[in-house]
């Protein structure tokens, strides 16, 4: 693949003594007006020395019976709706849904409400160093280390129909580790004509 992009760029469309970008090299175009399909008894590979792109007017569907995997090298992006009104799922139908950032910060955010919620399990919240919970109007509730702030600007009040103050404790919360799993991509695919 790296010789073919070499290539590629060598006899890239556009050049200054051309009044029109064209390619020089051979090309291979499949079209189809009712429809063209393509299949394969067990593999079917797509390899480009520069970009795939997928495109269709009206829906893209993907259906495997097994597995399927997205491996990028830099970023991989999921926009939707970027017109009019939609909504992206995420759906496990069973199993579990796990999402990681094991080098960086994970954010979550929402314009309106974001909500948290266990059907009929337990929510665990933890923090190997702070948790920070605020409001815009200046209240909030700090746990760290082995203390809890609360601050309000305004009345705090509790409601509870008994009221019990001890002595300390301690409570461990058990952190799991990032699992470790390696991918290598050699970056060369065979082909035979």
């Amino acid at each position: 693949v790296d010789a073919k992009t070499g290539a590629v760029q060598s006899s890239a469309a556009g050049t200054q003594n051309s009044a029109l970008p064209h390619s020089e090299d051979s090309l291979l175009t499949l079209a189809g007006w009712g429809g063209l399909g393509i299949v394969a008894g067990q593999s079917l590979q797509w390899a480009s020395g520069e970009t795939i792109n997928w495109a269709s007017g009206q829906d893209s569907n993907f259906a495997l019976a097994s597995h399927l995997r997205i491996h990028t090298g830099q970023a991989l992006g999921l926009l939707s709706s970027a017109q009019g009104s939609g909504h992206l799922k995420l759906i496990a139908n069973s199993g579990p849904v796990l999402v990681q950032a094991q080098a960086d910060t994970m954010t979550l955010a929402a314009k309106a409400q974001l909500k948290m919620v266990s059907v009929s399990g337990k929510l665990d919240i933890a923090s190997a160093k702070k948790i920070h919970l605020a409001v815009a109007g200046g209240s909030a509730i700090t746990i760290e280390g082995g203390n809890i702030t609360v601050q309000c600007p305004g009345m705090l009040t509790v409601h509870a129909s008994q009221r019990s103050f001890v002595g300390g404790a301690k409570v461990d919360y058990a952190f799991s580790p990032f699992p470790q799993e390696g991918f290598e991509v050699s970056g060369k695919f065979c082909f035979s004509a």
